[in-house]
């Protein structure tokens, strides 16, 4: 089934914010995507895009800035923190553990929080949650030697209840995952240990 044409512009466009859409140098490729050339309205370079972006993108309205030029801009004209469009409290959720926002903190917590925070950009951005309520729970900050340990293997459930402090060694042990590889290789080495004794013992 064909795809229905579009009636494209053919005179040159420019935008309030300088940017101009040359569609007079518009141009169709061989596998029948229309490019046109964009002038962007901050750094002035022209690029080749697809003519299909300059209707925007999720409802948002095309500006012709380049991907730098807008980048910088929204840095700008968005405020960090609980006054950023797109705030959501400050929590997630990355790679199967939960993580605050160190702007959502405040007071004690936060000056905890600061003392373990991953750096963003150059600036304490994100904490563990699970290490914070740690932290609280000690009242001090947790040194990068010291490992929490889930005792019920959901690392989203933070109850203080649920949560031991370790280290890397010990963690292995604690861990579901390497529990049962952990007692087999025990044991295993405990029957290699008998039949090395019976080795000997024939061998005298």
């Amino acid at each position: 089934m064909p795809y229905p044409t579009m009636n494209w512009p053919t005179e040159p466009r420019k935008k309030r914010n300088g940017s101009i859409i040359h569609w007079d140098r518009a141009f169709r490729l061989p596998n029948s995507i229309y490019r046109v050339p964009v002038t962007c309205g901050s750094c002035h370079q022209k690029r080749l895009i697809d003519a299909t972006r300059t209707r925007g993108k999720y409802g948002k309205v095309f500006t012709g800035y380049c991907y730098s030029c807008n980048l910088r801009i929204q840095r700008k004209s968005y405020k960090p923190g609980w006054k950023h469009p797109d705030w959501r409290g400050g929590h997630f959720i990355n790679g199967g553990y939960a993580y605050i926002n160190i702007r959502s903190l405040i007071g004690k917590t936060k000056k905890l929080a600061l003392q373990m925070s991953r750096i963003v950009h150059g600036k304490p951005a994100i904490v563990a949650e699970h290490r914070l309520v740690m932290a609280l729970h000690l009242g001090r900050p947790l040194k990068s030697s010291e490992v929490i340990h889930h005792r019920d293997g959901n690392k989203l459930n933070n109850e203080i209840s649920n949560l031991e402090l370790t280290d890397h060694a010990n963690h292995r042990k604690l861990d579901t995952k390497y529990y049962r590889l952990w007692k087999e290789t025990q044991k295993r080495v405990a029957e290699l240990e008998l039949e090395l004794l019976r080795y000997k013992g024939k061998t005298d």
